[in-house]
């Protein structure tokens, strides 16, 4: 916004109408090439058709338009370049962006860190979803990426202008990898320590009896009591 007079900025003032359809970074009309990942681009000179949902970070005075980044659909806010993805469009773009990350050995790459996240979060903290107007779900995506996402179980996930080129990257360079890898390690240990508290087949009656019967400590504490007391009287 206007620093003067607090007018919006459009995404075409601000020459970042083109989104890059392999990281889905926003970058310059005049640009040939995506700055973040190096795929030649197609300027988006057209903007999108206006459609009535209205956008959940600006409110009900900013409709959202359609448009295609690549082979996915989605819908964009023209002034806080908030993001709208469809739940099978999301798998998508993520499936693709593992997929991507899974032919470079991700062991010996580190995550990028170069996408700096947005100061603060802009509208409300909590917004509605696109198409139900349910509230949606703060989520930290992966548990670990470190970016929170707006996710609808039912219809899609919004994302605020930096988030999803940032999940993207994490993805990529093997943050979801390798938090799956220490998931189910953490998943097996677990498992581990059931099989080791789990009381084996045949074991002693008499223990299990004296573990298991109420009253036991409260007795054995009145024993050791009672001979306290006798020995503190000798």
């Amino acid at each position: 916004a206007c620093r003067f007079c607090g007018s919006d900025f459009t995404l075409h003032e601000r020459d970042l109408d083109t989104v890059c359809p392999g990281c889905f970074a926003r970058v310059s009309d005049r640009a040939a090439y995506c700055h973040h990942c190096g795929l030649a681009l197609t300027p988006e000179l057209v903007a999108g058709d206006e459609t009535p949902r209205t956008c959940p970070a600006c409110g009900e005075s900013h409709r959202l338009v359609s448009r295609r980044v690549g082979e996915v659909a989605v819908l964009e806010c023209p002034c806080c370049a908030g993001m709208w993805l469809g739940t099978g469009a999301f798998r998508q773009v993520t499936a693709r962006a593992a997929t991507a990350g899974a032919a470079a050995d991700y062991r010996l790459s580190r995550p990028s860190g170069t996408r700096p996240a947005s100061e603060r979060q802009q509208g409300p903290r909590y917004r509605r979803c696109v198409v139900c107007q349910r509230m949606m779900y703060r989520r930290n995506y992966g548990r670990k990426s470190g970016v929170i996402i707006d996710v609808c179980r039912d219809h899609g996930v919004w994302f605020d202008a930096d988030e999803l080129p940032r999940i993207l990257d994490w993805i990529r360079s093997g943050g979801q990898a390798r938090a799956e890898e220490e998931e189910a390690v953490e998943e097996a240990h677990d498992e581990r320590l059931k099989r080791i508290n789990r009381i084996p087949v045949g074991h002693d009656r008499a223990y299990d009896d004296f573990d298991d019967r109420p009253g036991d400590e409260a007795d054995l504490g009145s024993v050791l009591v009672e001979v306290f007391a006798w020995l503190c009287r000798w």
